[in-house]
């Protein structure tokens, strides 16, 4: 059996949070919560996880977009910006969801599938260092 996905929800609306926390749940993914940036960054560097969904509105979410990525380059982000008709400026994020009030839980669905996946393919071999003293000995 495959281990479930780790996500993390910050969004600062309780209401919206515990929704968030619920479908996830329901759709088999182990969810953590967060009410703010601040607690997310301590969220995030204690575990791994594999997406972040955050909401737009919410203060300082570019900061935590950019930390988490310091953090761990392979944690994805979606971003869920409500009631915004354009994408927001200065959003680093993998992807964007404009969640407007006719927005589905099909579109959400399909996105967070598509972010946890994980590419299957051949694995690239480490580049083993090189011996100096063996290459010195057959020029010599």
């Amino acid at each position: 059996m495959r281990p479930k996905k780790l996500v993390l929800i910050v969004d600062a609306d309780e209401n919206r949070n515990s929704i968030l926390n619920f479908t996830l749940s329901t759709w088999g993914f182990n969810v953590t919560a967060a009410a703010g940036c601040d607690e997310a960054l301590d969220a995030l560097s204690a575990r791994r996880f594999d997406l972040i969904v955050c909401n737009w509105p919410m203060p300082r979410a570019a900061e935590l977009l950019t930390q988490a990525r310091a953090i761990d380059e392979g944690t994805h982000s979606l971003v869920l910006a409500h009631g915004v008709l354009e994408p927001p400026v200065g959003c680093f994020a993998h992807a964007i969801l404009l969640t407007r009030i006719a927005a589905s839980k099909a579109e959400l669905f399909d996105r967070v599938k598509l972010l946890t996946a994980r590419k299957r393919g051949p694995r690239r071999k480490p580049v083993l260092a090189v011996d100096e003293t063996a290459e010195e000995r057959r020029i010599a």
